[in-house]
């Protein structure tokens, strides 16, 4: 995937220049596959779950932050949709597991909606907000309750050692040039 410095979005050009792009696009064109095969993917991080049974999972939109969660927050498996609609029927294997959902900002009603469709799974919901001092430039998660249930999630509170966990502070945002 290309992303693009300044932003640190996706670039979704298609006629990009060396556009990394999927094998199976590639070959329903050259007629490989038929043109109605899908690909059906599971939760980006999804191995994870077998080796750390006992760990609260994370779920969040982008590959990207999960693996920069699994980082910097490594007491939870972080996994990864792969994009704001793609919340569905792979969530189906976090059956049994504690949930803590971090829908983007532009996904959370979508999020509701999808998750109501899913209420015998274990799914909270927290807002995060990223923080930063002009002074220090600290990042700082601030998770919040989840939302009340008359707002489509359980009302329910995560254990306290999940609750209000700050980020290991850094001297200096780091820099990808």
């Amino acid at each position: 995937m290309k992303y693009n410095r300044e932003t640190g979005h996706r670039i979704k050009y298609e006629a990009m220049p060396n556009r990394i792009t999927w094998v199976h696009s590639l070959l329903k064109k050259q007629g490989v596959l038929p043109k109605e095969w899908e690909l059906t993917q599971c939760l980006f991080g999804e191995h994870l779950l077998k080796k750390y049974p006992d760990k609260p999972v994370c779920l969040v939109e982008a590959e990207k932050t999960a693996l920069i969660c699994a980082a910097l927050m490594p007491k939870c498996v972080w996994v990864s949709v792969g994009g704001k609609v793609q919340l569905g029927d792979k969530v189906e294997v976090l059956y049994g597991r504690t949930i803590l959902a971090f829908p983007d900002s532009d996904a959370r009603e979508k999020w509701i909606e999808k998750i109501n469709e899913r209420p015998y799974l274990n799914i909270h919901r927290f807002q995060t907000s990223w923080r930063s001092t002009p002074r220090r430039r600290n990042l700082q998660a601030v998770p919040t309750s989840p939302m009340s249930s008359s707002a489509g999630f359980s009302s329910a509170r995560a254990p306290s050692h999940h609750r209000h966990r700050s980020l290991p502070q850094r001297t200096s945002m780091p820099t990808t040039r």
